[in-house]
């Protein structure tokens, strides 16, 4: 019991692991020496110490003690089963399970369900099979050496590679503990043939599972690494040319896929799709993306990379929980599709995939868009900590000029007369002149570019074409780049909006593994490779999450299925 305290208390902090260990070195020694002292004196107490020392008249008090004791040990080892199974899974080390959080104040406190059971069926198995307490007492001896014996190797390497202590100390140490544990190791283990060989099997059974495990996802990332491509590396944006027109005249651009993946145009579908990031790395693409794109030369018209990140605290604070970034691309109106990364944090009591997550991301976004078309409109408004979601761009937030400016953004709003028409007649004219011409967003963004590197209009002229020359120079002398900002953030909203009430999809990879037969087919290595990650492909498939376990609408869930070689 008492070695299996620290591991139960390693997630309430430090203090309480020195604490404990305190507790337990006094304790333990000072039980143990009154024990081997009345043993001297009474060999024949040997058999049953604890008892045989009992004073007379506190036999039944001490019996009371002891199973209260034994209670206090079982729930110390289901508790430290538990921290070990969730530092295990956090490692790798063995597949994903559900944990339940049972604290708010105590965040590593935790439950899990099926490993409690199978601790209870273990547990009658055991004592069945074993029938007496001798056997058991000596399965549980060679387990308490053995791991002292190996946490004192270890820690000699711990000392030797992290803390860097003198080679000549470590092998010291290692020799003075090691001696000492080997010679109760190798007594221990004449006890293997009366029962104690069960809890080594048992031992080497968990310690392959767990390393089969590692291996398999080792030979998982390795397939999966080829997929991880930065956006740019997939798709470009190319012109797209009207008639009689030249390359370097247009600004309208569409979406194809690099030339590496035979540079077909990307067809635009109506609605937004969340595409389920599972690894979360900034400047990569989705595997999911990847192979939708491969497979049907098609994006939403708003594409969300969406990352859901648990953190080890009971709740994320609303305002927190988003952290929004444009991508593949800085403004997402060179051409018709928008591209959004999404992380989205949250704790353990909190509920966040549900039927309302496609609201709760439109909401979102909308929020942003607005707080970004405030930048441009007030390019001075000072930072707020107050927005709700994180902005993440290459600029720097926007300064507010008055408190209802800086109230605006705060809100996740603009100012009433922001997105408004103007109110003087010839900015009325100026407006409807240039709304009859066929200008674009990205011809709006390119001359604000321009106006703010101080160009000369002889200088920003070369750069449009003289279809729309004449809107151009409205903007460029009337002082409008203000309102088209304005006017900018409005379009987007609108796409936006449009994109929300056409349709949700949620898309999720359905990945498949599958052996590279090809690889030492002919050798023993071979062989035993192809055995293990057998073994792993078996253990993944019945243990992975299922896509029906999702708490979203059923009718707007896609799985895109795609096969990789290990």
């Amino acid at each position: 019991m008492a070695l299996l305290r620290i591991p139960v208390l390693t997630a309430r902090g430090n203090s309480q692991v020195f604490l404990c260990s305190s507790d337990i070195y006094t304790n333990s020694t000072v039980k143990y020496i009154g024990q081997a002292a009345y043993i001297s004196d009474e060999p024949e107490a040997f058999s049953n110490p604890f008892f045989s020392s009992v004073p007379p008249g506190m036999f039944y008090p001490s019996l009371v003690m002891a199973i209260l004791a034994a209670i206090v040990a079982s729930q110390t080892m289901i508790t430290a089963t538990f921290q070990l199974l969730s530092q295990i899974v956090k490692l790798s080390y063995f597949p994903q399970i559900k944990l339940v959080h049972t604290s708010k104040i105590f965040y590593g406190q935790i439950y899990i369900p099926w490993v409690n059971w199978l601790l209870m069926i273990g547990t009658v198995v055991v004592t069945v099979a074993y029938n007496n307490t001798t056997k058991l007492g000596q399965a549980y001896g060679v387990c308490v050496i053995l791991v002292t014996f190996i946490t004192t190797s270890m820690v000699s390497l711990v000392a030797s590679i992290i803390w860097r202590i003198p080679p000549y100390l470590v092998v010291f140490g290692f020799l003075t503990f090691g001696a000492l544990d080997g010679v109760y190791l190798s007594s221990a283990l004449t006890k293997v043939p009366n029962g104690a060989w069960f809890t080594l099997i048992l031992a080497a059974l968990l310690s392959s599972i767990f390393v089969l495990w590692r291996f398999g996802k080792e030979n998982q990332w390795r397939a999966e690494a080829s997929d991880r491509l930065n956006p740019s590396h997939l798709m470009e944006w190319a012109p797209m040319l009207a008639s009689g027109e030249s390359a370097g005249c247009s600004t309208s651009q569409i979406l194809r896929l690099s030339p590496g993946y035979g540079g077909a145009p990307v067809s635009t579908i109506d609605g937004m799709g969340i595409f389920f990031d599972k690894s979360g790395l900034p400047n990569t693409t989705p595997v999911v993306f990847v192979h939708f794109l491969q497979k049907f030369q098609a994006a939403p018209a708003v594409v969300i990379f969406f990352h859901v990140r648990a953190l080890s605290k009971p709740t994320v604070p609303l305002e927190d929980r988003y952290s929004i970034t444009r991508c593949f691309g800085s403004d997402g109106v060179s051409g018709r599709q928008q591209f959004f990364r999404i992380t989205l944090r949250h704790g353990y009591t909190d509920e966040v995939i549900g039927k309302d997550l496609g609201l709760q991301i439109y909401e979102r976004l909308r929020y942003f868009v607005i707080a970004e078309g405030g930048r441009r409109v007030f390019p001075r408004a000072r930072p707020t900590s107050r927005i709700s979601f994180a902005v993440e761009s290459n600029s720097p937030t926007p300064p507010a000029s008055n408190e209802r400016e800086l109230s605006a953004q705060s809100s996740g709003t603009l100012p009433s007369d922001a997105l408004s028409e103007p109110t003087d007649s010839s900015d009325e004219n100026q407006i409807s002149a240039i709304q009859q011409s066929e200008w674009t967003l990205d011809e709006d963004d390119l001359l604000v570019k321009l106006c703010s590197e101080k160009r000369s209009w002889e200088d920003v002229s070369t750069y449009f074409s003289q279809r729309s020359g004449r809107a151009c120079r409205q903007r460029y002398e009337g002082g409008l780049l203000e309102r088209v900002a304005q006017n900018r953030t409005s379009v987007l909203l609108t796409n936006l909006q449009s994109a929300y009430s056409a349709q949700i999809i949620y898309i999720v990879g359905k990945q498949q593994m599958r052996i590279d037969v090809r690889a030492g087919s002919c050798s023993v290595k071979g062989w035993c490779r192809r055995i293990a990650l057998a073994a792993f492909l078996w253990l993944r498939a019945n243990t992975g999450r299922k896509i029906e376990n999702m708490d979203v609408g059923v009718e707007k869930l896609v799985e895109v299925g795609f096969v990789k070689v290990m």
